[in-house]
């Protein structure tokens, strides 16, 4: 049922015996996910409102909220998918200012990736894509074939983590919705 990134970023410290059964594991992927976040929060929160200070207080008031730090030092799932759509909210910014296609790349993949670390990530897909899709009709209006095509490239990128997930469920159980009525599902 659960998606499989964050386990996949935890397979090399869980099979240390000593960090597996002492708990460590877990913080060798959520402390590295909480402080990216916190600096990619202070990253965005500068170039929106130019006041380090202001972001600086932003990014320490969810650097150090009792709940993160909580989540950080445990193997959850949650502090992958904060860094994910963060970095994404970041890449569409930069974007969004300099119109530069490598940071509509980034925060495709970063949708992507964060929608292979929970489901509530998959909310944000469609979103992303529609940006993306909308550059790249922009840029083929405009006779820039090339920049439209890597434009829906980016689209479909967005898209490709939800492929997955559900290719896997339909080899794995033969029902690509498998996940969605397991017993204790809605």
């Amino acid at each position: 049922v659960w998606l499989p990134l964050p386990h996949l970023l935890l397979i090399s410290f869980v099979s240390i015996d000593s960090l597996f059964y002492s708990g460590i594991a877990g913080l060798f992927v959520g402390i590295p996910c909480l402080v990216g976040t916190s600096v990619l929060l202070f990253l965005i929160i500068r170039r929106i409102i130019d006041s380090s200070a202001i972001a600086f207080l932003s990014a320490s008031l969810f650097g150090l909220n009792p709940n993160v730090i909580y989540m950080a030092l445990t193997p959850m799932s949650e502090p992958s998918l904060f860094f994910f759509v963060t970095l994404s909210g970041y890449g569409l910014l930069r974007w969004l200012q300099s119109n530069g296609e490598r940071w509509l790349v980034l925060s495709g993949l970063a949708v992507m990736l964060a929608s292979l670390c929970r489901y509530e990530a998959w909310l944000l897909v469609p979103f992303v894509s529609i940006v993306a899709a909308y550059n790249g009709i922009t840029s083929w209006t405009m006779q820039r074939k090339s920049a439209a095509l890597r434009s829906f490239a980016i689209s479909g990128i967005c898209w490709a983590g939800i492929a997955f997930w559900l290719g896997w469920n339909r080899i794995q159980y033969g029902d690509a919705l498998k996940f969605a009525h397991w017993t204790f599902s809605v």
